[in-house]
């Protein structure tokens, strides 16, 4: 499934994400791997505000928790 978002917390459940400019892919990998390497996509997430950006970034990391459990 190919989903296009404007919204960063509907996407955090993902498998992998692939960001987008100029329609060229500049970064890919699970939201996990993308917060984690600090690039273009915790950018965005940083600019959503404070607030939503620690609720984000929280729920990224518990969703990876749980799924390391898992397997």
């Amino acid at each position: 499934m190919i989903t296009v978002a404007h919204r960063l917390d509907t996407i955090v459940d993902y498998d992998r994400i692939l960001v987008m400019e100029k329609g060229t892919i500049i970064e890919e990998g699970s939201p996990y791997e993308l917060v984690k390497d600090r690039g273009i996509f915790y950018s965005m997430i940083r600019h959503s505000g404070r607030n939503e950006s620690e609720i984000i970034i929280k729920s990224i990391k518990e969703k990876f928790k749980r799924r390391s459990s898992i397997l």
